[in-house]
């Protein structure tokens, strides 16, 4: 499996003068190693070993060579990126400076602005100049209030006006009493102070209602006390009306008669009354 893969940089001139001298003592090497392999009487030993030194020698001046270049390209890259990193904090402080004051401060102004307005201060002024879409926003946020400025003064002068003539109360959007005026405390007063006096005299009226009823009680009890004898007493009463109403009935039955006998003893005789004398009679010399 293929490990992963780069492309190395070119070498200096001289590295790569360096890697072709290490390649030429290689070529020189390489056959005298071959020979000495195969026991030709024609390796010499002293020639080998001389020519592994110089090899070796020269392949380690190559590698310190690609290391010290590398160590120089990598310190190159360090201040490379240093230098990036320097122009990056420069341009982040110069990009804030550039919001702090194109942006961020004329938000703070406006956001003061609006707060000063919130609190009831309608002569509140934005400071400063601002421009931009910003500018526009001040100028908006400034016909704004002049409006607010003059309804809340046409309000005022209504509620000035009739503040002294009529009872008025005003609630806000959420249904709670906001303002009242004295004329209507006053009126509510007055009201309480009538209901507070009709709840007096009613409790006075009961308390009355209360002393007469025990009254009636008393007298309730000493009437069933005395309904036995005026029973009694009625029921003569009765018993007497109803002998008199007879009596009375007799008597104008009586009186009849004797107005009849009267009419006729104003005739010259008795016979002529057409009537019996027998009853008159009796009647006269009963009286």
């Amino acid at each position: 499996m293929a490990g992963a893969r780069a492309t190395l940089p070119a070498p200096s001139k001289a590295v790569a003068g360096q890697i072709d001298a290490v390649s030429q003592l290689w070529r020189d090497y390489a056959p005298l190693i071959q020979a000495a392999a195969r026991h030709d009487g024609q390796a010499d030993a002293g020639r080998v070993l001389e020519a592994s030194e110089r090899t070796t020698a020269a392949m380690d001046k190559a590698v310190v060579m690609l290391q010290t270049e590398s160590e120089e390209r990598v310190s190159e890259l360090l201040w490379i990126q240093g230098a990036f990193l320097a122009l990056a904090v420069l341009l982040g402080v110069a990009t804030y400076l550039a919001l702090r004051q194109m942006v961020l401060g004329p938000l703070e102004r406006l956001i003061d602005f609006a707060e000063a307005v919130a609190r009831g201060d309608f002569r509140a002024r934005v400071t400063g100049g601002i421009d931009g879409e910003l500018g526009r926003l001040k100028a908006s946020l400034e016909r704004m209030l002049a409006s607010i400025t003059t309804k809340v003064c046409f309000i005022e002068g209504v509620i000035a006006a009739v503040a002294d003539t009529a009872p008025f109360m005003i609630l806000d959007a959420t249904g709670r009493i906001s303002h009242v005026n004295r004329l209507l405390l006053d009126l509510v007063g007055q009201a309480l102070a009538a209901i507070v006096d009709i709840v007096a005299r009613t409790a006075t009226r009961v308390g009355a209602m209360a002393a007469m009823s025990d009254t009636l009680a008393e007298r309730g009890q000493g009437i069933t006390s005395n309904l036995g004898s005026i029973r009694a007493v009625s029921d003569e009463t009765t018993t007497g009306m109803r002998q008199a109403a007879d009596a009375v009935s007799r008597l104008s039955q009586r009186t009849g008669e004797l107005k009849s006998l009267i009419e006729c003893l104003r005739g010259e005789q008795e016979a002529e009354c057409g009537t019996d004398m027998a009853g008159p009679r009796a009647l006269a010399s009963a009286s």
